[in-house]
């Protein structure tokens, strides 16, 4: 590296720019696993649309249960021969199936396994592990930006009155070049307002999840009620603190993002008005 301070400068302001864009990549990879075990989790998944018709199917031959089922619900009870008929499958058939994918919810899907980690938990404490990380991540990429904002600031400033123009526009279209989310003003490139802001909703990525998370653990307190008040209300009082520390820190984010945008947009009709 070259001895010139300002050769510093810019190396330390391209480091912190790649260190903002590795957190934001490993916030988006851990709200799509979050994401991914509460949908797998939720009644609307697929998993427990197989068990409830597997479980309606197996039992086509119970004799007088069977029967009583076929009047209660006859549309669901066509759905399970279908079912059936389809597979080319018995009612055993379809009970041996059930079986399985029981086996499977328990195993992989109410008991959360952490990638790489080796760490197991119960599926009703998404909310406090998957908020605690994403917490965890966000404190990390705010101070990433903030320190990313800060070399911005003492890059252009310092170049300012100590290069002419030319060089300074050099400076500032290098800098601009190592940009990958952020899109600042170029000469003669124009600049989309979709593809400006379609990385900002990333960064909110994070608090859409953990709202998921939380709106469906509300609305399925029964079932987690019936297992263990103690356990389900203190899930949601943690996730609650959880998510509102992550919207806090998602403020912040977008504050910084937007101060730099502000520099850079400041930088360029500097560049163009000389």
């Amino acid at each position: 590296m070259s001895d010139n301070p300002h050769d510093k400068r810019i190396a330390a302001f391209v480091s912190s720019s790649d260190r903002s864009r590795t957190v934001l990549v490993l916030m988006i990879l851990a709200s799509i696993l979050a994401f991914m075990a509460f949908w797998n989790s939720a009644d609307f998944s697929w998993l427990d649309a197989r068990l409830r018709i597997a479980k309606v199917a197996a039992a086509m031959d119970d004799g007088a249960p069977a029967e009583n089922l076929r009047r209660s619900n006859p549309i669901l009870c066509q759905r399970a021969e279908a079912y059936l008929k389809a597979r080319h499958w018995t009612a055993k058939d379809a009970e041996q199936h059930y079986d399985l994918l029981m086996k499977l919810k328990v195993d992989h899907v109410l008991a959360v396994r952490v990638p790489l980690l080796g760490i197991i938990f119960d599926i009703n404490d998404l909310s406090l592990f998957a908020g605690i990380t994403f917490v965890v991540l966000l404190l990390w990429f705010r101070f990433a930006l903030m320190r990313e904002l800060s070399n911005l600031r003492s890059c252009l400033d310092g170049a300012r009155g100590q290069r002419s123009m030319e060089e300074m526009r050099a400076i500032y279209e290098l800098l601009a070049m190592r940009q990958v989310l952020t899109v600042p003003p170029l000469p003669g490139e124009p600049r989309e307002w979709f593809w400006n802001e379609i990385p900002k909703v990333m960064y909110a990525l994070p608090l859409v999840v953990q709202s998921a998370i939380l709106i469906y653990d509300i609305a399925s307190f029964t079932k987690g009620s019936s297992v263990s008040d103690v356990n389900t209300i203190r899930g949601y009082v943690l996730g609650s603190v959880c998510w509102v520390i992550a919207a806090m820190l998602t403020v912040d984010s977008y504050r910084l993002v937007g101060a730099t945008e502000r520099r850079w947009e400041e930088a360029g009709e500097e560049l163009v008005r000389v």
